[in-house]
């Protein structure tokens, strides 16, 4: 039962990406596809030609290999009714889009015109839509001596607390009465992009800190720990990001007084690359980084 529950998810899944890939219609065809056109509101007994062309006042056939009438295409009109069958083919060799012109002919001889605009698709230029999933995960507190192999090799989590770092710190003292200092830490979070698609990432990321905002300052992003961080303001995007991780780094006040919990949430993002239909939008998620309290010191004696 198990195997064929699994055999209907695939065919499903097939099924959706089959209807992406070949969403056509005669008004945009697909190679070596034929449609009916037909043209309505017409009188009985008048005659009507049918001609195709690229140049959108020539009402005649351009001929060449880009397309081929099924049939005939001129005749008497019967009914109300005139219609054509067009196999549209070598479409990758020719550009459009294309007019079908219908010729409309009463028995004096008078007539009138009507095209219908065609842009016939290539298959191999086509690509369905894909799935896109960003997520966001905290890793560790850190000091400016942290090696990057230890940020990107961390998996982190959707919570993490860590003991503080220390950046700034001031332990050394010269008085009796003079009190050190625990300076910061570096808290670290990485976002990631996820895809089946084989396309080349570029896309875009909001984040907003969303608990904690006052706690943390001067926030940057690297695509790799080890490179230069380039500063950025929560809630505004982060573009043109060409790798499948995004590291955001900001400082915490280390404290001895409560932890220091900030949750930072990314919405909004976009593919940019030009290997899909339209721009891919996620859900928001989100990661708390939480700094436990230093402990507390005071001052010699």
């Amino acid at each position: 039962m198990k195997k064929q529950i699994f055999t209907l998810l695939i065919m499903l899944s097939l099924v959706a990406v089959t209807g992406k890939l070949f969403a056509q219609t005669k008004l945009t065809p697909y190679e070596d596809q034929t449609y009916t056109y037909t043209l309505n509101g017409l009188v009985d007994g008048n005659l009507y030609t049918v001609g195709v062309n690229t140049a959108v006042d020539v009402y005649t056939n351009m001929g060449g290999t880009t397309y081929s009438f099924e049939g005939t295409n001129s005749g008497t009109v019967s009914g109300t009714k005139a219609s054509v069958q067009i196999r549209w083919t070598g479409i990758a060799d020719a550009a459009g889009p294309y007019y079908v012109w219908f010729r409309i002919s009463d028995p004096a001889g008078c007539s009138t015109y009507r095209a219908l605009t065609v842009d016939p698709q290539d298959p191999e230029n086509i690509v369905a839509n894909y799935a896109v999933n960003y997520g966001i995960v905290a890793l560790i507190a850190g000091d400016d001596q942290t090696n990057p192999t230890t940020i990107s090799g961390t998996t982190g989590s959707t919570n993490e607390t860590a003991c503080p770092a220390f950046v700034g710190e001031d332990w050394v003292v010269t008085a009796l009465s003079e009190a050190g200092t625990d300076g910061n830490s570096y808290i670290y979070y990485r976002i990631t992009r996820s895809t089946a698609s084989a396309g080349t990432p570029n896309w875009a990321i909001t984040p907003s800190v969303t608990t904690g905002a006052a706690l943390a300052s001067g926030w940057a992003y690297a695509s790799d720990p080890g490179a230069s961080f380039t500063n950025f303001t929560p809630g505004n995007a982060i573009s043109n990001i060409t790798t499948a991780d995004l590291y955001l780094r900001a400082t915490v006040a280390n404290s001895s007084s409560a932890s220091q919990a900030v949750q930072v949430t990314v919405s909004g993002g976009d593919d940019l690359g030009t290997t899909h239909d339209t721009p891919i939008t996620h859900n928001a998620a989100a990661a708390t980084l939480t700094v436990t309290p230093v402990p507390s010191v005071g001052t010699f004696e």
